[in-house]
């Protein structure tokens, strides 16, 4: 039986027994919780991953927890959300995970009070949620598509797969079925397969921006970098937007372009409205920034964020991404001296729109 003191403070989690040792314990740091979690996702041990992360978002949501970046408790309830879901391993199925995620969604309402930001969080969430629930309990054809869109959206690509494969079922040259299923395709590191169905979306309608934004991110994650640009360039071209500038953005840099934010803007100045409006520009420049810290370039973060510092900032998106990397560039300071070590955040995190089609632009 572990002692009534925290006696865990100076243990290392490393192993599935330290994280089940580690859970026995009536008092954990959000930091210790963050480590049973990494520890327990990389084991696929759904059941232990789940009520560390229970703990993490009890430890953080709390209101004496101000010190705790939002970000990270916001990881920690995305976290518990995919759990809760993956107790099913087919989308017939989904209907009684999905009930209990809402439920614990609910059962968090009171949090929206104590920080605005995790409030808007867990409404979104809740949201997201009844549409999947409603989708799930129509189980026609029409809801496989926004289903498989949803599903990547909670970081389930193999129940998405599933999903729009009952769609190309139906049809094969569904565009937006192809898409989303060779994004989930993407997300599990399917190359080929993604890019079969990339190719055959691609042959269907060359000029859809939400397939190329999708095909472009396939490509460059199988190194063909060159191609990877082109499409982005082409995705921008038809639809300027935060996520064909952001992929955009993504694979100029992956090529090695560091004038990536002339190129975003060139394309913008190519455009039938001729120069981008000063409020479309600094969007631009923070998708850039926002780029950077995905590739861990905190100084270019902090030196974009000096250069901002007296702006008025235009858009709403704009001023989120900018608290976001303030966030985030506190958190490293933080981390580097010592303070806060809870791993790295997953490159491409879906929540924040990975630009890869349609769950970024296409309502349900």
């Amino acid at each position: 039986m572990p002692a009534e003191s925290n006696d865990f403070a100076f243990r290392e989690i490393r192993t599935v027994q330290d994280a089940e040792l580690a859970l026995t314990y009536p008092r954990l740091s959000f930091e210790q919780c963050m480590e049973c979690i990494h520890v327990l996702r990389e084991a696929r041990h759904w059941g232990l991953h789940q009520l560390a992360c229970g703990r993490a978002v009890e430890e953080g949501f709390g209101v004496t927890r101000s010190s705790i970046p939002s970000r990270r408790v916001k990881r920690a309830a995305r976290e518990i959300l995919t759990a809760y879901l993956q107790q099913s391993d087919r989308i017939e199925e989904l209907a009684d995970p999905v009930e209990a995620a809402r439920s614990w969604v609910g059962r968090l309402s009171s949090v929206a009070g104590v920080d605005p930001e995790i409030g808007d969080f867990l409404e979104d969430k809740h949201e997201k949620l009844n549409k999947l629930l409603l989708l799930q309990r129509r189980f026609t054809l029409a809801c496989m598509t926004p289903m498989a869109k949803l599903l990547r959206h909670f970081g389930l690509p193999a129940l998405a797969i599933q999903a729009a494969t009952r769609k190309l079922d139906d049809d094969p040259d569904d565009v937006p079925a192809l898409t989303t299923r060779g994004a989930a395709f993407t997300d599990l590191g399917h190359l080929s397969d993604a890019t079969r169905d990339h190719q055959r979306g691609y042959e269907i309608e060359p000029d859809n921006s939400y397939l190329l934004n999708a095909f472009s991110r396939t490509l460059q994650e199988d190194e063909r970098l060159e191609e990877a640009l082109e499409f982005a360039k082409r995705a921008f071209e038809i639809e300027p937007s935060k996520p064909t500038a952001r992929r955009l953005v993504a694979a100029a840099r992956a090529l090695g372009d560091t004038g990536e934010r002339e190129r975003v803007l060139a394309v913008l100045e190519s455009g039938p409205d001729a120069a981008p409006s000063p409020a479309v520009t600094q969007l631009v420049v923070a998708i850039a920034a926002e780029v950077h810290l995905s590739l861990g370039l905190f100084e270019e973060v902090e030196a974009y964020l000096r250069a901002v510092s007296n702006e008025e900032v235009q858009f709403e998106e704009t001023q989120e991404i900018i608290e976001k990397l303030t966030a985030a560039v506190a958190e490293e300071h933080d981390r580097r001296q010592g303070r806060l070590d809870l791993g790295e955040e997953p490159e491409g995190d879906i929540e924040d729109g990975d630009g890869d089609g349609y769950e970024d632009f296409e309502p349900i």
